[in-house]
């Protein structure tokens, strides 16, 4: 039991020769692996999403490579996809263990053992060091209810121990090597840069929005690497040629201090990046921004969610849209490009609260925006509290549509991406637009973004009245 493979699935319809606009590193199954290999295990990852590999594929590459153990990530989106898959590669190699892992299941483990019959194990949580101790027991044959953070079966019987307590010092967590990788893969086209890389910084968020999936004291818990821990993964990122990093923490400027510290750490090595980052509008200042600048950030996501303070307040979201506007306009004056994203379907939505986030979005106008229908998540607070009042319409399980929570004024989920169609629309073709994205795109030799836009993105958009 000493050769992991850990697949990350293909997510893309099937068939699909169509190119998505970001495609990155597996970073969740890079860390793993890594602490695998420390440890003096054999682990491989097998990118079924940047290879756009069939089910075929990966049974053959399987097939072909032996894997005592699989790991693969389950994602809410794609329970069917892994029923399938997982049923194929049991069929094929009625041996190999599988074991799922990420936030699905660690939200939702009794659901998915129930449903899942062809898997053997949940990692919950942190993967890290969970994996390589379930090896250890395994290895040694020895008694499974002293891992923690598992789920598994046993005599016929569903059994689930006790979390793994959170990883404090994540400088502890093995940095995954490149060469775990073809960096060549990964790209985006939303950059001018050539190829693309992942860092992560910090987990856990302090914050308490509705809609996203703290599913406990892990998410809710922040904790830091230390700067110099993250310049040695930038220095390895920097040896493979790549020159575009998303740093892909929650909220990376929660801690002013730290983010100066980080601007000086990379403007002392002289590093050439383009970055990109997420973070609260709360959480930005004029020194920051010009500082973020200086060392390549070319792009900021903000969560705006709504134009409605009503529905905000309800979100338990923690900002104002005068923070919003504030934000956004010292965000473009330090000259980083802005991501907003917008979501219909929160609590307390109306079609008049519809109307008022498209307004704002209009009015703030960012060179990116996304209008997406609210997605109840398991271990979501919008999940639970529409599981117990019977607001939420299905629920998750293998060849059955994604549940909704239906409002009071709904008849059906489509009203919804009805309405998200239609602020595409009316945000994308307004002169206004047009202008700011020619401005920001032609003008600034970023041909890739405006390809990518010209080929794909107005192809998807359907010709509808405004809202």
């Amino acid at each position: 039991m000493n050769k992991v493979l850990l697949l990350n699935p293909n997510s893309r319809k099937k068939d699909s020769v169509e190119e998505l606009p970001l495609i990155t590193p597996p970073i969740n199954l890079m860390y793993v692996a890594q602490s695998l290999i420390d440890t003096g295990y054999k682990a491989e990852i097998l990118d079924g999403l940047a290879l756009n590999l069939s089910d075929k594929d990966i049974l053959n590459y399987i097939k072909k490579k032996h894997p005592s153990l699989i790991g693969i990530p389950l994602y809410s989106s794609d329970l069917t996809k892994m029923y399938v898959l997982t049923e194929l590669i049991k069929k094929q190699n009625p041996g190999v263990k599988i074991f799922f892992a990420g936030h699905h299941a660690s939200a939702l483990p009794k659901q998915v053992m129930q449903q899942f019959p062809n898997i053997d194990f949940i990692v919950r949580d942190e993967g890290e060091f969970t994996t390589v101790n379930l090896l250890k027991a395994l290895e040694k044959d020895q008694d499974l209810k002293k891992v923690k953070g598992i789920s598994y079966r046993q005599n016929g019987k569903v059994r689930h121990n006790p979390s793994a307590p959170p990883i404090e010092d994540l400088d502890k967590v093995p940095i995954p090597s490149r060469k775990l990788i073809n960096p060549y893969l990964y790209y985006s086209r939303m950059s001018k840069r050539s190829n693309v890389d992942v860092l992560i910084t910090t987990r856990g968020c302090p914050y308490r929005c509705t809609y996203c999936a703290k599913l406990n004291e892990f998410f809710k818990s922040h904790r830091e690497r230390s700067i110099n821990n993250i310049m040695q993964e930038l220095r390895m990122i920097k040896a493979t040629g790549t020159n575009a990093v998303e740093i892909y923490d929650e909220t990376f400027t929660l801690k002013k201090k730290r983010v100066m510290a980080f601007i000086e750490a990379v403007k002392k090595e002289k590093m050439d990046f383009e970055f990109r980052i997420r973070t609260r509008v709360t959480h930005v200042d004029r020194e920051m921004l010009q500082g973020l600048k200086s060392i390549g950030v070319s792009t900021i996501s903000y969560g705006v969610e709504s134009g409605s303070q009503k529905v905000l307040n309800k979100m338990k979201k923690d900002t104002t849209l005068k923070q919003v506007e504030k934000a956004f306009y010292e965000t473009e004056k330090a000259g980083i490009n802005i991501l907003g994203f917008f979501m219909i379907g929160n609590r307390g939505e109306t079609p008049a609260t519809i109307r008022q986030t498209v307004n704002f979005a209009k009015k703030l106008n960012p060179l990116f925006a996304t209008f997406s229908v609210l997605i109840p998540y398991p271990g979501t607070a919008d999940y639970i509290e529409a599981k117990n009042n019977g607001t939420l319409q299905g629920d998750y399980a293998p060849f059955k549509p994604r549940p909704w929570i239906k409002l009071p004024w709904m008849n059906d989920i489509s009203e919804l991406y009805e309405y998200s169609t239609r602020a595409y629309n009316e945000y994308y073709k307004r002169p206004a637009y047009v202008t700011k994205f020619l401005k920001n795109t032609v003008l600034k030799g970023n041909f890739n973004l405006v390809k990518y836009s010209l080929s794909n993105f107005y192809k998807d958009i359907i010709r509808v009245n405004p809202i």
